[in-house]
């Protein structure tokens, strides 16, 4: 029986718009399904400009709460989230809610509550940079100390720590059609990661051709010299119904706004994450996603089409495998959890 009284929280990490995305799949899901009484959404704040086709949408609902991070204690965006997590741990929101759930963050483990974790990776996993050394310590430790569970996807996850009891979801985006027939925008992913210099040259190729529209979301501030000659990207559903190739980091956000909207991958990135890596061996051999090489600045557009349209029939066939169930299997884990209070 569906227990409609849970207050739930979500801790959303602030490295990307595709953990806050996940999240929102996730509270539109459980919100439909009635699921819980009040549901709060702790997230730096920044991340909610570029969420513009569900703010308003979440704003109007009284049972579901923004919490934004308060204090600048760091420079370092990262850095910052995790220092106000402290102030997080005392809020009685947080104390009163039945069922906590962070978004590729472990170090809310410190807080003693149950936490039930949520991504494809960990970040003790794939960061290296020494200022971030104290916080993959503190991860691996808390980890060890309350192995606990993490939702994550079947196909594509990188999560090998033994320390965590790993609960295999499928896709959580639904497969749609688009709204048009006839696709001709590209569409440049945003990403602190994307190989700028490459992009550029990709986009200047591109831009000698006349017969397609280049779309580059307006809070991708590196390639703001190209917004006068390129369109803007919102993220709705009309936008992506226009897109018929994107270029991007094969992050899980990414790649399940390709999948789930029938839309053509390139990769273009330079980072060397285990995620990346591991992500973008798995879409290959699946068929999803293409690398680009010198031959393609030499191709025109007619044959770029050429490829895809004798490759779309694979890439869609493939995509058609795809399960997408996997908000449905998430609110059955959810409902069979039991309300832990601190």
């Amino acid at each position: 029986m569906v227990n409609s009284k849970k207050i739930i929280f979500f801790i959303v990490s602030p490295n990307g718009i595709g953990h806050l995305r996940r999240v929102l799949e996730v509270v539109k899901y459980l919100s439909k399904k009635n699921f819980f009484s009040k549901c709060y959404i702790y997230v730096d704040k920044k991340l909610l400009s570029l969420v513009d086709w569900d703010k308003k949408i979440f704003f109007k609902k009284k049972n579901i709460e923004w919490i934004f991070v308060k204090k600048k204690l760091s420079d370092d965006i990262f850095q910052n989230y995790i220092k106000n997590l402290k102030f997080l741990y005392n809020n009685r929101k947080f104390i009163s809610s039945d069922i906590v759930i962070s978004d590729n963050l472990a170090i809310p483990l410190e807080s003693k509550k149950k936490i039930i974790l949520m991504g494809s990776f960990l970040w003790s996993d794939i960061i290296f940079k020494k200022k971030y050394k104290l916080i993959k310590t503190r991860e691996k430790t808390l980890l060890k100390k309350y192995k606990p569970q993490m939702i994550c996807l079947k196909a594509i996850n990188c999560i090998k720590n033994k320390n965590i009891k790993k609960i295999e979801i499928n896709w959580i985006r639904k497969k749609t059609n688009p709204l048009y027939k006839v696709r001709k925008g590209i569409l440049f992913s945003p990403s602190k990661f994307i190989d700028i210099k490459k992009t550029s040259r990709i986009i200047e190729h591109l831009l000698k051709y006349n017969k397609h529209k280049i779309f580059i979301p307006r809070s991708f501030k590196p390639l703001k010299k190209y917004f006068n000659r390129t369109y803007d990207f919102k993220f709705t559903k009309r936008d992506f119904s226009k897109i018929l190739f994107s270029f991007c980091r094969p992050g899980l956000g990414a790649v399940e706004d390709c999948v789930s909207n029938k839309i053509f991958m390139f990769e273009t990135c330079k980072d060397k994450s285990s995620e990346i890596i591991h992500n973008s061996k798995v879409l290959k051999n699946m068929g999803l996603l293409n690398q680009i090489d010198n031959k393609f600045f030499k191709m025109t557009f007619k044959d770029y089409l050429s490829l895809i349209n004798f490759r779309l029939p694979l890439y869609l066939k493939e995509v058609n495998k795809i399960e997408t169930n996997g908000l449905k299997q998430i609110y059955s884990i959810l409902n069979n959890t039991k309300n832990e209070k601190k």
